[in-house]
């Protein structure tokens, strides 16, 4: 039976496209795919995702090496700030040990 829409209805529907993957998409005009969503009036989405691009790539790397760099920064701060402190509280309990002798 086919779905008809009520006679004083006059949006259009649109069916969900199903694409398999390692098929290209048949609409798209170079047949790659870009990050895009669409959500219709009715709940209909359409995703394409893509392969990275170079911009991307490196975008990608530099907020990793950022990420690094401050990971590194944080546990050599503990560490430099650590020692010393360390350093004190041991120098503390020698001296009260060796005072009270």
């Amino acid at each position: 039976m086919e779905k008809r829409a009520p006679p004083g209805d006059t949006q259009r529907h649109f069916e969900p496209k199903t694409i398999q993957p390692g098929r290209p998409d048949q609409g798209s005009a170079r047949g790659e795919g870009r990050v895009w969503i669409w959500v219709g009036s009715y709940g209909g989405r359409r995703v394409h995702f893509a392969r990275p691009g170079l911009f991307s790539v490196i975008i990608g790397l530099l907020l990793l090496v950022i990420l690094t760099a401050i990971l590194v920064a944080i546990v050599l701060s503990v560490l430099l700030i650590g020692i010393p402190v360390l350093a004190l509280i041991v120098a503390v309990i020698l001296w009260r040990v060796l005072r009270g002798r």
